[in-house]
């Protein structure tokens, strides 16, 4: 953060195939009635029911951290390989509808996730940068 700056990015990213490329497999196989969804709706789905390739009992991490996020009002911003996607929280939910999704962006693999919060002004005598005295 910019000593000036009211905004702080925390990044999360993963060099694989893709949240999407693992997933859908297991999409299809596990949780049948998400199969059609675009990938935005599934990203989503993934932050709000903790969707994972390794089946029910698993994929609490992105669920939780979104938990967390929406805690802080903090926006998310997922890199896919061909597509980003912003959520910003919405009734104290990301939801697909409020979602902006970038098509045809340039290929980056895997995927990349920065979670964007919102600095509060303080008065100087508050903030973490005060003198000592």
């Amino acid at each position: 953060m910019y000593s000036r700056g009211n905004r702080l990015s925390v990044a999360v990213s993963d060099s694989g195939l893709g949240i999407m490329e693992t997933l859908r497999p297991a999409v299809s196989a596990e949780f049948s009635n998400l199969a059609g969804l675009s990938d935005a709706d599934l990203l989503v789905e993934v932050f709000r029911q903790g969707l994972s390739r390794h089946g029910r009992d698993r994929g609490c991490g992105l669920r939780g951290s979104a938990a967390k996020a929406i805690k802080f009002d903090a926006t998310l911003d997922v890199r896919l390989p061909r597509q980003r996607v912003l959520l910003a929280p919405a009734r104290g939910a990301y939801e697909a509808n409020t979602a902006d999704c970038y098509e045809g962006v340039p290929l980056v693999w895997g995927t990349h996730i920065a979670f964007g919060f919102r600095r509060e002004r303080r008065r100087r005598s508050e903030s973490w940068g005060a003198p000592l005295r």
